[in-house]
């Protein structure tokens, strides 16, 4: 017998520095849409924050089984290293 996840959310919030914008990109995605972004294809997520220096979030998931993918992105800006705070929680119900 499988036990499959429900109300099924990641929870968290970030604040960078750093780099030129004092800013990074969160993406929450599942794992054949981070294959596509990560090759450089279109693909879909779950939450895109923009480029931001600090927020909150709450993202809800699909019930059931999945590999999912948090991703802090300084593609826009490679140049400059960025420091990122972060605290994130997984948050579901069986």
């Amino acid at each position: 017998m499988s036990i499959e996840a429900t109300s099924v959310h990641i929870q968290g919030s970030f604040t960078a520095s750093g780099g030129s914008g004092d800013d990074i990109y969160v993406i929450v995605m599942d794992e054949i849409n981070f294959v596509h972004w990560k090759n450089g294809h279109e693909s879909e997520s779950y939450y895109a924050s923009g480029q931001l220096t600090i927020t909150s979030f709450d993202v809800s998931l699909p019930a059931g089984r999945g590999t999912y993918y948090l991703v802090y992105s300084n593609m826009f800006d490679s140049v400059w290293q960025k420091h990122i705070q972060t605290t994130v929680s997984s948050i579901y119900s069986i």
